[in-house]
């Protein structure tokens, strides 16, 4: 996993729980008081253990967290990669074009980062498909981060899954929907 990710995990539950939460939540995941750079890359089960100790610790379920994570990691993602954005896209436009721009950059950037496939194709005018692939299974980190970046043009979106790997499918489909 990518230290950004790590580094944004300790932000939003420090934002939202205070400094002493986050090294208790490592404590529990038997992380000891690790610190993370955004540099680096980190196994990806130190995510899920982190995300294991936040559900013990907060009594939300892990997907609840990762989705919510996802909403805080979103607005900072769409700030970054602001410079790779067309300005007259709006949230739809944003979703058809991350994967030729946004995760084109990054892998280009980082050979080590392995961000999900994301296939994102226009149902009608208000709304668009995405079918998701990754042996993470971070469906819910990918409908956050779409929260977020809704929330940066100010838009509403419903979220609907139509397939999911948890539930055994091969993929994710989730149908986004502007309100």
């Amino acid at each position: 996993m990518h230290g950004f990710i790590l580094t944004a995990i300790q932000r939003f539950v420090t934002a939202g729980f205070g400094t002493v939460a986050w090294f208790s939540i490592l404590e529990e995941a038997g992380l000891g008081s690790k610190e993370y750079a955004n540099h680096l890359h980190y196994p990806d089960e130190e995510v899920l253990k982190i995300v294991g100790a936040a559900s013990k610790a907060t009594g939300l379920p892990p997907g609840q967290i990762v989705e919510s994570f996802g909403t805080f990691v979103g607005k900072d993602l769409f700030e970054i990669f602001r410079p790779l954005i067309d300005p007259s896209w709006r949230t739809l436009e944003f979703l058809l074009h991350t994967e030729e721009t946004i995760h084109q950059v990054v892998r280009s950037r980082n050979t080590q980062a392995k961000p999900p496939t994301l296939v994102f194709s226009r149902v009608d005018d208000r709304s668009v498909l995405l079918e998701y692939g990754s042996a993470r299974q971070l469906c819910a980190l990918g409908k956050g981060i779409i929260r977020g970046v809704a929330d940066c043009y100010e838009e509403g979106v419903e979220i609907v899954d139509q397939a999911c790997m948890l539930q055994g499918d091969e993929e994710c489909k989730i149908l986004v929907t502007r309100k």
